[in-house]
């Protein structure tokens, strides 16, 4: 909100006073008045909001009068316009420009004389503050830019209960309260501060996704291909609902990726085809327990690296001048300046954090994220570079691009830190806060970036889903939307154990192997094993399994033995795993038979090896007890 007087050649004197929720419109002080706001945000469940405005103007000098008020809405979308105050109805003009509304109130009652107050209000309804996407309804309030001379400011934020459960909000309201069906949140001045107010409701938040990653082995001999699935984290649950064909082999790297290899022959053609849904949640709760990060693996995160250019002299100065995370964020998003021509030419490529610092008016998103980890790795902070699917209905304020991958204008780029005092990745978005005219993806990151690959020990790998292609025709690798409903997957491990006798009294090695055969991965797993008989005959007796990836393969060594060299009976083994699938914790319960045999009642083959070691026993013994003792 901000004031703007003319004195006219005449005693009338004109008075403007412009709110604006648009970003670029210019402050100027109007220590003329005072004025006292009192703002309301009423949502339906339609998503159309009720806005009121009610203001409170108190001449401050004898020499002017105010005689209009001037609101501009950064939204088109704007109908039902209304306002009164103290003499009644009062008319109210609108036009549209540059995608935005324009009303102009004329004033039945002239602020005339000094300390005098009026009161008056507009009211008007918008389309544009809450939107569903998804299973999510978001509600972006932009900035809001005030007067200096403002007496009092309130504003009231109030949606039906049937938007969902709040999610996350910034800033954080004063006070929250429920009544008559709805939820209310009041801020002031001092909590809003110079940003603007987002908000999610809902649990979480669910896309649908086909993703193929297609390699040629070009070599004269077999090969291993490498491919990378989007990963489960902190606030990312993964259910693959296929992935075709199977890897041979699946295991994740020090940054968390889930990595699929395939033997390929030579001159042979792979193309993976995996598809499953992502839930994205949407509340400061773990889908999953953080990893507890030591020193050495943080410090892996502190490292300079190609793009990544943390220990320049420039970069490093930079840092020092900046207090903490909060500082280097905004830094970033006030300092880089959006380049959308990029998007059209790409001729530029990934250029780095430190030509971001110099030259920032050719920034896309690579710069912004590159800047940010650089900054904060230079002081000491572990950072990261993430990048994947964020979806967005409006390019112009939420743009999306990562250079260097062929047709990969639909994937974003972002980034994290970690928190040390809550002991977890916080990922934020400088590029959509400098674009998007204040909401604060700092405090707040929304429900619709799907990580697809998390770049962190190494700045350019693993390469995201988007960038497996044979030729560069090929536009169909990437498809994600919106879906309603989870997939229905139950888990289903298959618990094996490959030895099905045991000799009596003598050790024995077996193996037990772990198939997921499902899509979902298991976290905090151990495996207990027990038996019903002969005590001390598995040994260990709990197996930590750690984290087991979908459709992944593990296997463990058990040491087997009998206290009796002349047991001859049958061992039931329970083989009992525990952990948890996203926030459900899982247990599956596997039984084998294991004979117990004296050794003379197995095979031959086993008869004769034991024959042959006592053999080789006795015959090292005896000469040693024959042998004369030296007096």
């Amino acid at each position: 909100m901000k004031v703007i007087f003319k004195k006219s050649t005449v005693l009338v004197t004109f008075f403007a006073l412009f709110f604006s929720l648009f970003p670029n419109t210019q402050v100027k002080a109007a220590s003329q008045f005072s004025t006292g706001y009192d703002i309301s945000f009423f949502f339906q469940d339609n998503g159309q909001a009720r806005v009121t405005h009610k203001i409170a103007l108190t001449n401050l000098t004898p020499n002017f009068y105010a005689s209009e008020y001037s609101l501009t809405i950064s939204s088109d979308k704007v109908s039902g316009v209304s306002g009164s105050d103290g003499l009644g109805t009062i008319p109210i003009s609108q036009k549209s420009q540059d995608k935005s509304t324009i009303l102009v109130a004329s004033l039945n009652q002239k602020v005339v004389g000094q300390n005098k107050t009026v009161k008056f209000q507009i009211s008007y309804l918008t389309d544009s503050l809450a939107i569903k996407r998804g299973k999510i309804w978001e509600v972006n309030i932009p900035q809001i830019v005030t007067s200096e001379n403002v007496s009092s400011y309130h504003l009231l934020v109030s949606v039906p209960d049937s938007y969902g459960k709040i999610g996350k909000m910034s800033p954080n309201p004063e006070a929250t309260e429920a009544v008559n069906g709805r939820k209310n949140f009041t801020f002031t001045k001092a909590s809003i501060g110079s940003s603007g107010i987002g908000a999610n409701f809902g649990d979480y938040q669910l896309f649908k996704f086909k993703l193929i990653y297609r390699y040629k082995n070009t070599n004269l001999y077999n090969a291993k291909a490498t491919i990378a699935l989007p990963p489960d984290t902190e606030y990312q649950s993964l259910y693959y609902e296929n992935l075709d064909p199977k890897p041979d082999s699946m295991e994740y790297d020090d940054s968390g990726n889930y990595l699929a290899s395939y033997n390929i022959k030579r001159g042979a053609t792979l193309e993976v085809i995996a598809k499953g849904v992502a839930q994205i949640y949407n509340a400061e709760t773990s889908l999953q327990k953080p990893h507890i990060w030591t020193k050495q693996e943080l410090d892996k995160f502190k490292k300079a690296d190609k793009y990544i250019e943390s220990g320049n002299k420039q970069i490093q100065t930079k840092a020092k001048e900046l207090k903490d995370i909060k500082e280097i964020y905004n830094f970033v998003t006030s300092t880089l300046k959006y380049d959308f021509s990029r998007l059209e030419t790409d001729s530029l490529g990934r250029r780095g954090a430190l030509q971001a610092l110099l030259k920032p008016e050719q920034s896309i998103c690579t710069d912004f994220s590159d800047l940010f980890v650089a900054l904060a790795r230079a002081k000491g902070i572990p950072a990261r570079g993430l990048v994947g699917f964020a979806y967005t209905d409006n390019t112009n304020l939420r743009p999306t691009k990562v250079e260097g991958l062929i047709d990969t204008t639909i994937l974003h780029a972002w980034p994290e830190y970690y928190d040390s005092e809550k002991k977890h990745w916080v990922q934020v978005d400088p590029t959509w806060g400098s674009t998007t005219g204040g909401i604060d993806y700092f405090n707040r990151l929304d429900t619709n970036h799907f990580v697809f690959v998390i770049n962190g020990t190494e700045s350019t790998k693993p390469i995201p889903a988007g960038g497996y292609k044979t030729s560069e025709n090929q536009t169909d690798d990437v498809k994600v939307e919106f879906s309603e409903v989870l997939p229905e997957q139950k888990s289903k491990f298959n618990i094996l154990l490959d030895r099905n006798i045991v000799v009596s009294g003598f050790p024995g090695r077996g193996k037990v192997t772990i198939e997921n055969k499902t899509g979902r991965a298991l976290f905090e797993g151990s495996l207990a094993i027990e038996n019903s008989g002969v005590v001390g005959l598995i040994n260990p007796e709990k197996i930590g399994t750690d984290l087991i990836l979908p459709f992944e393969t593990k296997s463990f060594t058990l040491y087997l033995r009998s206290n009796s060299l002349i047991d001859f009976k049958s061992e039931k083994i329970n083989m009992t795993l525990i952990g948890k699938v996203g926030l459900e914790k899982t247990t599956i319960v596997a039984e084998k038979e294991i004979k117990v045999r004296p050794f003379f009642s197995v095979n031959l083959e086993q008869v004769i090896l034991t024959i042959m070691l006592v053999i080789v026993f006795v015959s090292y013994l005896i000469p040693r007890f024959l042998s004369p003792k030296r007096v």
